[in-house]
């Protein structure tokens, strides 16, 4: 089983190994230089370490034929080499070292690149096992870059999202992980009664644990995920009964509706809004004007309008007296409200916060947010740094709300006096996951899309029609359209087939886009350098634009009318619709190319989904059903409200037992509940501390 992004998933409470973080200098091995390389992996501690997850698991308990096993599925083979490898060197700095070997079915050919060294590890006639994939070329077999695996190391091994650039290898992290689970498993403390996990079928934590890393087999594989599934399951719903009780007496400042006004900003727009617009915005006011804190969640479609009503919420709170701000994942979608709001009220009332501001225009807004000349605030997470001093902020709104946790809303609403609150999801959710995740929320669903929008066509396109729909966008480009790529991956990772941004971009710079401006956008590069390219982009002097899925929310180009998604089988279908979304913005016709280099039935039947529906909501209930809620909730996350293990709100039996389960058991029980309560509290709490003022 894989995954999209465990690790990049929901800081959640409850893989906790200790009651404080311990160092990662109590390993075996670990000095400044891989100190660092754990750090770029966002590895502080030995809890982060253990909750580093594994993306998919080598099995190495079985031995396969070579002549017996589909191409592209890896598989352990027992082989005898035939004879020494060779190497050869047919450019600078790149070796091909080969030799033949053969089992009981067959013979095959042996590849490895760049690893000459290969040629001294293997004698003629030697016995050997190897791991990796067969492929067929010119009616051969052959076995590309293979690892080689000792008899008595084989089992279940789990594989690790490991960059290139970080550094670290997988045998080095194994090595650490077994470490770490060793050393904390004497100091983890089991929060469920034994009887209660009897009864329940739960294994007990620390086998659990070790088993979601290193598992003993297959089932013991299933019991550790059962069991921290129902564990996660079960806190984040207490956790939202908790929130939820605290929500409904929290008074908030009552708001008075200056209608007359308010209509004549609504009325100054350039569109009609939608009936669903229109309702959410009842909705709101009904909040506002309440006594009581609005807590509303409103989600909707790609380009339904969320924006605008976010903006007409701000002016209700500007009407009132106060400031209202508004807090986006990315440096590019903030610019790109702060310019809209401008528009709106008059740059003089705006102010924009982000890490990209000099020291001089930093001080400069920061002094206009407190003495409350800006009332219109909008910005990236700087919005909640320390130095940041409101006058008087009444609203406060996170757009794309998946990309923050619980704990970074916790700092913004304490920016406030009990400011209203209003969080905004670009992406469709189930209702039956809606419940779960903002169970502490009230929902408005703007399911209405603006009249005029068109449908973007949608194709899979296999392996072997890539040069085709390369040389179509070609034209496309060199007729000013401009076009979208997307990749999984920043750069190259170990054991992973998947293209990345980096090269894909030099693949076409120097190949099918030679002589076309194209420009590569992702993550790890600074706010003034994605600026630069995105302007570029906008301003039409970048024909394509090569990214990972940084460009997923957010971007609004007009002119760009092609999207193609790399490796699409590893995105969710509600990423994949949220991707397709960035065309199809204006008048143009637009299309999507999903390539995918797997085979599997399942993967073309879940991408044919896509095909045949623009419909977003449609699209997040397949996804829910077929892969779990990891889209939507997106990136590394901080609070109880994000799960790690995303895969877990997807059993749709699961979840209606642990439900039961709190209902009938934890809730009405003293005993157990008291406890878990302290527990799930104090970890929140520790969480909210740990938060960092970037």
């Amino acid at each position: 089983m894989t995954y999209s992004s465990l690790k990049s998933r929901f800081q959640a409470i409850f893989i906790c190994f200790l009651e404080e973080l311990m160092e990662l200098s109590v390993l075996k091995g670990v000095g400044p230089k891989r100190m660092e390389a754990l750090h770029k992996l966002d590895i502080y501690s030995l809890e982060d370490l253990i909750a580093f997850l594994p993306v998919k698991y080598r099995d190495l308990t079985a031995v396969a034929k070579l002549n017996a096993v589909s191409t592209d599925t890896p598989a352990l083979f027992k082989v005898r080499c035939m004879q020494k490898p060779t190497v050869r060197y047919p450019r600078k700095n790149f070796t091909v070292t080969s030799c033949e070997v053969e089992d009981i079915s067959g013979r095959a050919q042996v590849i490895w690149f760049n690893q000459p060294y290969m040629a001294q590890n293997i004698e003629d006639g030697a016995e050997i096992y190897l791991y990796g994939c067969i492929e067929i070329k010119q009616g051969r077999r052959r076995l590309m870059n293979p690892t080689i695996e000792h008899e008595d190391e084989l089992c279940i091994v789990p594989v690790y999202r490991l960059p290139a650039s970080c550094g670290m290898n997988q045998k080095a992290m194994r090595g650490l992980m077994k470490q770490a689970i060793e050393y904390c498993s004497s100091k983890e403390r089991e929060i469920f009664p034994s009887e209660f996990r009897a009864r329940h079928q739960l294994a007990e934590r620390n086998f659990a644990i070790t088993n979601i890393h290193f598992p003993q087999s297959e089932t013991a594989l299933l019991q550790a995920r059962r069991r921290l599934c129902f564990e996660e399951l079960l806190l984040v719903q207490l956790f939202i009964r908790l929130r939820k009780k605290k929500n409904e007496v929290q008074a908030g400042k009552k708001f008075v509706i200056q209608q007359e006004a308010f209509d004549n900003i609504i009325n100054s727009l350039p569109y009609v809004l939608t009936g669903a617009q229109k309702k959410c915005i009842e909705e709101i006011k009904r909040d506002v004007t309440s006594g009581k804190a609005m807590n509303r969640l409103v989600q909707g479609d790609v380009g339904c309008g969320k924006t605008i009503v976010a903006f007409l919420a701000m002016a209700l709170a500007v009407q009132n007296g106060g400031q209202a701000a508004l807090m986006a994942p990315t440096d590019i979608l903030a610019r790109q409200h702060y310019l809209q709001l401008c528009q709106m009220f008059g740059r003089e009332k705006v102010s924009f916060l982000s890490g990209a501001l000099s020291a001089v225009q930093r001080k400069k807004e920061l002094e206009r947010i407190q003495n409350g000349k800006a009332v219109y605030i909008v910005g990236t997470n700087a919005l909640i740094q320390r130095s940041v001093e409101y006058q008087k902020l009444l609203l406060i709104i996170t757009d794309e709300q998946h990309r923050f946790g619980v704990a970074q809303r916790a700092r913004f609403f304490a920016k406030g006096d009990s400011p209203h609150t209003l969080v905004m999801s670009a992406t469709p959710i189930p209702r039956t996951l809606s419940l779960i995740i903002f169970g502490d929320l009230d929902i408005s669903v703007i399911d209405e899309l603006p009249a005029g929008r068109q449908k973007v066509a949608t194709s899979i396109i296999p392996k072997s029609r890539e040069e085709d729909m390369l040389a179509y966008i070609r034209k496309e480009l060199q007729q000013g359209r401009q076009a979208y790529f997307v990749c999984p991956l920043i750069e190259e990772e170990e054991e992973s087939t998947l293209m990345s941004a980096e090269k894909l971009y030099a693949e076409l710079s120097s190949g099918a886009f030679q002589g076309i401006p194209i420009a590569l956008l992702h993550g790890k590069m600074s706010t003034e350098e994605k600026n630069t390219v995105m302007d570029a982009f906008a301003a039409g002097e970048v024909k394509a634009l090569i990214s990972t899925t940084v460009i997923e929310v957010g971007v609004n180009v007009k002119n760009a009318v092609i999207m193609v998604i790399y490796g699409a089988e590893r995105f969710g279908l509600a990423q994949l619709h949220q991707l397709r979304g960035r065309v199809g913005r204006g008048a143009l016709k637009s299309y999507c190319f999903m390539l995918t280099q797997s085979n599997s039935e399942e993967t073309k039947e879940r991408l044919e989904i896509m095909t045949k529906t623009n419909n977003g909501f449609e699209i997040a209930q397949r996804d829910f059903e077929l892969r779990g809620p990891g889209d939507y909730l997106g990136k590394r996350q901080s609070g109880i409200a994000e799960a790690r293990f995303s895969y877990a709100l997807s059993n749709t039996l699961l979840l209606k037992e642990t439900q039961h389960v709190l209902e009938t058991e934890i809730l009405p029980d003293e005993k157990i509940l008291e406890p878990l309560t302290a527990y799930v509290n104090a970890r929140f709490d520790k969480e909210l501390e740990d938060i960092a003022y970037n």
